[in-house]
């Protein structure tokens, strides 16, 4: 977060965004330093920036369903899994979706700060009014999509409502002979805890080694390089969502 590596990240991702014919910008807010030691605008904190991209012609009468994932990483790890990985599902989702006919409007947040406490999405958030915030439909998350044959379901909530996605994608990632679970998270461990504490249905993806929930043994380390990442497991990530947006607006 702040670094100059990650400025020159989230320029690659908005000029790759815009190549793809979305409007793109970039939100910059204050974030904290607790995984940076260079590159610090004042002490203890630093210039944090969100990528956002809409497709041209946004519908208000239409439902809204946010792509979103981080594109920062701890410091001392070059984050190709957790999480330069899920951008490139997002990425792809969002190459995938230019030009189709939608039966929402379709708005990727690539956000910053994930890894200090989600303070990227949660600037997101308070940018947006109550209403824009009312007609989102669900929040897709992408986090450590890129290694691992186990294909894990997130939400934190468990009331009724915000069951219905995340059931959706198990039963999508079944059907497509994945080994899948579901888990539900008391604390929310990524970015869509934002949006779900304020009521906004979601759900994430993300791949563990095995079904007894062991995290890879790159997680947060130097070890996490873009040789470990599958392209079939990035693949699987990118037709769950693909066929999870299907049934939106059904």
């Amino acid at each position: 977060v702040g670094s100059v590596t990650g400025k020159n990240a989230a320029a690659y991702i908005q000029n790759t965004l815009k190549s793809y014919g979305y409007n793109t910008s970039l939100q910059p807010f204050t974030a904290s330093s607790l995984y940076n030691v260079q590159d610090i605008d004042e002490y203890n904190t630093v210039r944090g920036n969100n990528v956002t991209a809409e497709l041209p012609g946004f519908d208000p009468s239409k439902k809204t369903v946010v792509f979103l994932c981080h594109y920062d990483s701890v410091i001392g790890t070059p984050g190709a899994n957790d999480n330069a990985s899920g951008v490139a599902v997002m990425m792809e989702t969002a190459r995938y979706l230019q030009g189709k006919k939608l039966d929402f409007n379709p708005v990727f947040l690539i956000a910053d700060a994930e890894e200090t406490g989600k303070e990227g999405t949660e600037a997101w958030i308070k940018s947006k009014t109550g209403s824009y915030l009312d007609n989102i439909e669900v929040v897709i998350d992408t986090d450590m999509a890129g290694k691992g044959n186990y294909y894990q379901i997130w939400n934190t909530t468990s009331y009724f409502q915000s069951q219905m996605y995340p059931q959706l994608a198990k039963q999508i990632a079944g059907q497509m002979n994945l080994a899948v679970g579901r888990a539900l998270h008391a604390r929310g461990n990524s970015d869509y805890r934002e949006f779900e504490n304020r009521g906004i249905k979601a759900v994430t993806l993300m791949n563990l080694e095995d079904q007894y929930g062991n995290k890879e043994s790159t997680y947060h380390t130097p070890n996490d390089t873009y040789d470990k990442i599958s392209k079939t497991t990035l693949k699987n990530v990118s037709d769950i969502i693909l066929n999870l947006i299907r049934h939106i607006g059904r």
